[in-house]
């Protein structure tokens, strides 16, 4: 798959962090190739590596920081397969860069999937501008929910202009008719919100993320896939345990607003799963972080196991709502993975019952 660094400007939004006093935006995009996979560059390099690895070495600690910003990744910068390809786009969790994610977005291009990866500004951990500086990182508060579906909107806006893009090796490759969402913790439920704000928006996905603030009230009209982690208080099995975990009931509730006039809303629970499950990180060796932070942190599953199962659901997801390469199903795929249930909340109007399954 290939992988090219992207920086635009939103010039409608006002942001007193960047030289121009407007919303300037970074990402990467991921595209299809027809070039055999193969071991590439690292994910992040130059001053976006220098300026994270305080970050992560206050986080992850100093091994993990190393290994996390010296692996070696698949994209490069091939020219893209022919064809034009569904575009998804893809927002990070707090502090969090979009090069955290390279399991998740490496594999939906290796399916068939352009995926623009962007990097929201005072929610990421750093993002560099212009005239060497640097965004800060921001507290989260509800306000950071709204900024994040705008960039998520900014990004979608933006994608006509990549396409056209002459010199490019992904231009003229993007199907602007075929646009979906998904993210991890805040971007995640940030692209529930940007779904029900953008009507070109087919579908949307939210990794792990709690609803808050904006995020909260929202009611996208549209498919709609929420994939949630363990509570760490309970055990991974059996998940019954789950139901009177305090999280896990408001969980619960706000999904079933925040659902309510999608045709179709998929619930995927993983037990073994933590929130940072679904990050790169969860693919470290256990010698690069203390036993303690790694317990912590991650579930009982293993590492790519957990990153596999949810690249095929995201896959499958969006094969069925954007008319993508044929992909096992949502329901399918779960039923390859005894860790996840599936709880379909609505359905298609031919299939009207609701329920478990």
């Amino acid at each position: 798959m290939g992988r090219s660094e992207l920086a635009w400007t939103d010039t409608t939004r006002s942001d007193a962090d960047t030289p121009s006093g407007k919303r300037e935006l970074r990402g990467w995009l991921y595209y299809p190739t027809t070039q055999a996979p193969a071991v590439e560059g690292v994910a992040l390099d130059g001053a976006w590596a220098d300026a994270y690895r305080p970050s992560l070495e206050r986080r992850l600690g100093v091994a993990a920081a190393k290994a996390m910003l010296t692996a070696h990744w698949h994209a490069s910068d091939a020219p893209a397969a022919p064809g034009r390809f569904p575009v998804l786009v893809f927002a990070h969790g707090y502090h969090q860069l979009p090069t955290n994610y390279s399991a998740l977005l490496e594999g939906l291009a290796s399916r068939g999937y352009v995926v623009l990866a962007m990097a929201s500004p005072g929610i990421a951990e750093v993002v560099p501008l212009a005239g060497n500086r640097m965004a800060p990182n921001r507290p989260l508060d509800d306000r950071s929910y709204d900024t994040m579906a705008r960039d998520i909107v900014s990004a979608i806006g933006e994608l006509p202009a990549l396409d056209a893009s002459a010199g490019k090796p992904y231009a003229g490759h993007l199907d602007l008719d075929r646009v979906d969402v998904f993210g991890h913790s805040v971007g995640g439920a940030a692209a529930m919100l940007a779904a029900a704000r953008v009507p070109r928006v087919h579908a949307a996905a939210n990794l792990d993320g709690d609803y808050v603030g904006p995020s909260a009230v929202a009611q996208p009209r549209v498919p709609l896939l929420y994939v949630t982690s363990q509570p760490p208080d309970r055990p991974a099995q059996p998940k019954s345990d789950w139901d009177t975990e305090r999280n896990e009931v408001r969980r619960g509730r706000l999904w079933r607003h925040l659902a309510s006039r999608s045709p179709r809303a998929l619930r995927v629970r993983v037990g073994g799963m933590f929130h940072a499950n679904f990050e790169d990180s969860a693919l470290l060796p256990a010698s690069a972080m203390p036993r303690k932070l790694r317990e912590n942190r991650y579930g009982s599953i293993d590492g790519a196991r957990g990153l596999d199962l949810t690249v095929r659901l995201l896959a499958g997801f969006f094969s069925e709502t954007l008319g993508g390469a044929p992909m096992d199903s949502v329901q399918a795929v779960v039923r390859q993975f005894p860790e996840a249930d599936l709880q379909v909340l609505t359905r298609m109007p031919d299939r009207s019952k609701s329920g478990s399954e």
